[in-house]
């Protein structure tokens, strides 16, 4: 049975204190609980627009998809993509960390989880959906930092713009349209903002596309 003491006071409510890029200046830190909304909001836009143009989408799926992909961090923090991806095998090790945390998680709510988390991003247009909003809430962020006059995170673009060029590559659904405007956007930042004196951390092509690939 569910326990509403958990829910309003255990581990989840972590989530609105871990931030992201927490190796970076910024000028507002961002936290997990802000990122999720906004996954959410994306995902839900989009998907909104494909079902005007013919798709049928799954609307629980996708919304428990895009409100649980990251709540294993309320234990586990925001691990950097440098680190997941810096040392082979240690990605598979944190996932196998992450999947005790949800355990945890779900004996504390009362309630299962495993199942919605690790579908999240799987093979389906709503995990799709869910892959393309989470980085799409990356370029949202970054191009906030770098309006407020940030370099410190300009080489996001180029890891991010790799990214979603590999999403367009793979991508089996109707999704392209969005990520060439998405790619476009990147672009136009790059031109504006991309600093050549901050390197990447890691290679565009090491970034994950879909879970169910890596």
């Amino acid at each position: 049975m569910l326990s509403i003491k958990s829910l309003i006071s255990g581990s989840i409510k972590r989530l609105s204190h871990v931030f992201r890029y927490s190796s970076l200046p910024v000028t507002r830190r961002e936290s997990v609980a802000e990122h999720t909304c906004f996954v959410a909001l994306f995902s839900f836009a989009i998907a909104k627009d494909l079902e005007a143009k013919g798709e049928k989408v799954d609307y629980g799926k996708l919304l428990k998809s895009a409100l649980l992909h990251d709540i294993d961090e309320s234990l586990s923090g925001d691990f950097l993509r440098c680190v997941k991806y810096g040392v082979p095998g240690l990605h598979e090790l944190l996932d196998l960390a992450s999947t005790r945390f949800i355990d945890s998680i779900q004996t504390q709510l009362g309630i299962d989880l495993i199942h919605d988390w690790k579908d999240a991003k799987d093979s389906t247009l709503e995990g799709w959906i869910v892959s393309v909003a989470d980085l799409l809430e990356v370029v949202s962020y970054i191009q906030e930092e770098l309006a407020s006059g940030n370099k410190h995170v300009s080489y996001i673009l180029f890891e991010v713009g790799g990214y979603f060029d590999r999403l367009e590559r793979t991508c089996p659904y109707a999704l392209g349209p969005y990520i060439k405007q998405i790619i476009n956007i990147v672009n136009s930042l790059k031109q504006f903002y991309y600093d050549p004196s901050t390197p990447s951390l890691i290679p565009a092509e090491d970034a994950y596309v879909n879970e169910d690939e890596e």
